[in-house]
């Protein structure tokens, strides 16, 4: 997949942030969303959105606000979750040796 973002954008981020650094194109990221969302059929399944795979808080919030779910499996990540807006009812809390 080709990326949306300019060049001129990265080379702008890498001489402003130095390298390594991620960029996320939201635009992107929200149609790639919407098209797990669409092959999974109504009733087939929820989407989560994974704190540990990447705790990046504003990609947290951008999820909730597609539709997502979060989850986590740690107190920090149930946190950041939180600070992201997503509703308790709508978190899962996975991992072994977890406990009330």
């Amino acid at each position: 997949m080709h990326s949306a973002i300019p060049d001129q954008m990265i080379t702008h981020a890498e001489k402003e942030h130095g390298a390594p650094f991620y960029l996320y194109d939201a635009n992107t990221l929200r149609s790639n969303y919407e098209r797990l969302k669409q092959a999974l059929q109504a009733g087939q399944g929820d989407v989560f959105f994974s704190v540990k795979a990447n705790p990046n808080l504003t990609l947290a919030s951008l999820f909730r606000a597609c539709g997502t779910g979060a989850e986590v499996s740690s107190l920090l990540e149930l946190t950041i979750a939180i600070k992201a807006g997503f509703s308790p009812d709508n978190i899962i809390f996975v991992g072994p040796a977890k406990s009330d």
